[in-house]
């Protein structure tokens, strides 16, 4: 039986401007886990959404759409 699941990373700020330093707990991470930049998630306190190339930028208000 093959099982397969992702896995979402997900860091939290409280910031309510995009800072690049928002990012590098989960560079870190992808980096000790040795795992692709795939499923990973930057919630802030502000409303803009952004789709960078190895991760996405999203508003507190859209943090559902990470949860589902």
């Amino acid at each position: 039986m093959n099982s397969t699941f992702e896995i979402n990373r997900i860091e939290i700020k409280s910031g309510t401007t995009i800072n690049t330093s928002f990012f590098d707990n989960l560079y870190y991470w992808s980096n000790i886990a040795k795992m692709k930049d795939k499923n990973n998630y930057v919630i802030y306190a502000g409303t803009e959404n952004q789709k960078r190339t190895d991760l996405q930028v999203l508003g507190w208000q859209s943090l559902t759409t990470v949860l589902k």
